[in-house]
């Protein structure tokens, strides 16, 4: 089994949960925990849930924008800066946590999903 496959079980396991037929984009975040993922294994993670019946919602999305906002800027000094752009970074440039800037990032794949 690759990583890729593994990390994809593994936080399947802990998003499935019986009853529940939603999830939302902050149950991801604390799913990934502090793992890195990328756009291609979100994006998995999305097909996965949505094969499994299982809605990605999350019940007020116009409060991330803000926090979108800000980690997106964050990126783009650091990028601008040539330094990294981890989610560790990003938390230490504004001040946020680490799963603020993954929830932040989870919600802004999922809006450019609908692109």
């Amino acid at each position: 089994m690759s990583t890729d496959a593994a990390w994809l079980d593994r936080v399947l396991e802990q998003l499935t949960v019986d009853g529940q037929r939603s999830v939302s984009l902050d149950e991801i975040g604390e799913a990934i925990g502090l793992d890195w993922a990328t756009a291609d294994q979100i994006e998995s993670l999305f097909q996965k849930l949505e094969a499994r019946g299982f809605a990605v919602a999350d019940e007020s999305p116009e409060s991330l924008a803000p926090l979108l906002a800000q980690v997106l800027a964050a990126a783009r000094e650091l990028r601008t800066a040539g330094l990294g752009k981890t989610p560790s970074s990003i938390a230490e440039r504004t001040g946020l946590t680490p799963r603020q800037v993954r929830v932040a990032l989870l919600y802004g794949g999922v809006l450019g999903r609908g692109r």
